[in-house]
């Protein structure tokens, strides 16, 4: 997150008169908001990540599954799992249905998609209280952890990690961000779909994140007007189609995103459409806030505990970290 340079004092406002604040609000994805604090913004997002849904389109026509239509809601989600698991005589998963594991990107599935998806949210306006301990997150987590548990159709660890599963052509379906197209389209033997990040109850939601640049707080002079000119280089829509092109990581401005070429590319579509309705999380520290969830599901899956005795247990545990963090402000 930006918070660490920021709270550093490392970032100084970026000028209004080179950077109009509503300006910004126009020009780029609404998830741009995380970079601002308190009425002025500190850096602006030069290449955007966000999650989409992941196919195997050889497993899916294996299962008599049409290869070209994935699940479109969470039902369908858990339905085409089911049929694309596959188990030895003792049970064990030999191929997994969904890949399910938290530590990847499915933290963020749960906490910026799912828990809205169910009717909450996973934090206040201001970001500083956790909100998620509710029936929306209980109902969230529960569907989460279902998946495994109850219909069984992804195990934590399988093949080490989503990743490698989806790779190796043993997961069949898999939620991952933008970043990993690379590596996907280097294997010649994996036929694999994108869409997006299924819904439910008609509401669609996804997660972003961002590498933003902003200016360092001793910057003046000849050296700020240098700053300044390269942050509009950076940022320019020229910019972003090469980063597009070259490496795959999303356009931060609808203007470029929404090209033709870009919203229709097969691979990186589905994508971009998410960035419409995208919600960026305003970490304050990445690693607690990340390691709760898994926390929360060795509770349920290891110790026993309820769903809800698990999720009021972290939901306690973010919240310190975020009053740690605001404390010091």
């Amino acid at each position: 997150g930006l918070n660490s340079p920021l709270g550093a004092g490392y970032l100084q406002a970026l000028p209004e008169d080179a950077f109009n604040p509503e300006m910004i609000e126009k020009d780029f994805f609404p998830l741009v908001s995380a970079a601002k604090v308190d009425g002025k913004y500190y850096a602006l997002p030069i290449a955007v990540r966000s999650l989409a849904l992941i196919w195997n389109k050889d497993l899916f026509k294996e299962a008599g599954l049409d290869p070209e239509i994935p699940p479109k809601t969470l039902d369908e989600l858990v339905e085409y799992a089911q049929k694309l698991t596959k188990y030895d005589k003792a049970g064990n998963i030999i191929q997994a249905g969904l890949t399910t594991e938290l530590r990847g990107q499915l933290h963020h599935w749960v906490r910026e998609v799912l828990i809205r998806q169910f009717g909450g949210k996973p934090y206040s306006d201001d970001n500083r209280k956790v909100t998620y301990n509710d029936q929306s997150g209980y109902d969230a987590f529960t569907f989460f952890t279902d998946l495994t548990e109850k219909y069984k159709v992804g195990q934590v660890g399988f093949l080490t990690d989503d990743v490698t599963a989806f790779k190796a052509g043993k997961a069949a379906i898999t939620i991952d961000g933008s970043f990993r197209i690379g590596t996907l389209d280097k294997l010649k033997n994996l036929n694999y779909g994108v869409a997006e990040v299924p819904s439910h109850n008609g509401i669609k939601s996804n997660f972003a994140s961002f590498w933003a640049n902003g200016i360092t707080s001793f910057t003046e002079g000849k050296q700020l007007e240098a700053s300044i000119k390269f942050l509009k280089f950076l940022t320019s829509d020229k910019t972003m189609e090469l980063w597009l092109k070259n490496i795959g990581e999303l356009p931060a401005k609808p203007s470029v995103a929404f090209k033709e070429e870009n919203i229709n590319n097969p691979k990186y579509g589905p994508f971009i459409k998410g960035l419409e309705y995208a919600h960026a999380t305003y970490f304050v520290d990445e690693m607690p806030q990340r390691q709760v969830w898994t926390d929360a599901y060795d509770m349920v899956t290891l110790e026993g505990k309820t769903v809800k005795e698990a999720i009021d247990t972290i939901a306690e545990t973010e919240q310190n970290v975020l009053d740690k963090f605001y404390s010091n402000k």
